[in-house]
């Protein structure tokens, strides 16, 4: 995957953890102020009342820890290429079931078929419920690429960044409460497997990982 592609994905990432954090609140967003009668002497009809005169939040705002992530980062890599079918690519798959003990992880796996033949593929998939009625799906991949297996291809932006993140959305998405429901929507982390193409991009070679289906978590077709 190009790396503008791959920077791109962490961003959106980011994006949608920001928006997830900010619906488990269950806040509603306040006016800066408040909104006077008109008058008829001329001066505006409506002034802002004080900043002071919102309410604020005391509650400690959740955060990514990048020096975590970035340590994530550095252990997943260090298990080298990890392209579907080798001995690196397990021990990756353990590694992220590992991080997720005590948590709701479900697996989706199954046979896929490519121009190299037929490979094993697993989605990883970490649910967190929510008190909210909707489910935020949020996805990335752990293999690296399969034509670079012999050329000591790590994939540290590659497989090796949207690995680590998810890891941390985990970390913050968990809380402490592995027993009870976030307040907010409730939010599905799927590693994907087999993204990468075997041989060459196209439309029967790439994103072989299917999607998530958020209703009943079966696979789709694209």
């Amino acid at each position: 995957m190009p790396l503008r592609l791959e920077i791109c994905l962490v961003l959106a990432l980011t994006i949608v953890l920001a928006s997830t954090i900010a619906c488990s609140k269950g806040t509603s967003v306040a006016a800066s102020g408040t909104v006077s009668p008109a008058t008829t002497s001329g001066s505006p009809a409506a002034t802002l009342a004080p900043h002071e005169a919102v309410p604020s939040d005391s509650a400690p705002i959740p955060h990514i820890d990048s020096k975590r992530a970035f340590q994530y980062t550095r252990e997943v890599t260090a298990f080298g290429p990890r392209y579907m079918g080798s001995e690196n690519h397990k021990k990756l798959e353990r590694y992220i079931v590992d991080h997720l003990k005590g948590d709701q992880v479900e697996d989706d796996a199954f046979t896929a078929e490519t121009v190299e033949g037929k490979f094993p593929v697993r989605n990883i998939i970490a649910k967190f419920p929510g008190t909210k009625d909707g489910i935020i799906v949020i996805m990335g991949h752990y293999d690296t690429v399969y034509s670079l297996r012999n050329s000591g291809f790590v994939g540290a932006n590659d497989g090796g960044s949207s690995t680590a993140i998810l890891l941390e959305f985990a970390n913050q998405l968990r809380g402490g409460l592995r027993d009870k429901k976030r307040d907010g929507y409730s939010v599905w982390l799927v590693w994907t497997d087999g993204e990468e193409a075997v041989k060459t991009w196209s439309d029967t070679d790439s994103v072989m990982a299917p999607a998530i289906s958020p209703k009943n978590g079966r696979k789709m077709a694209r």
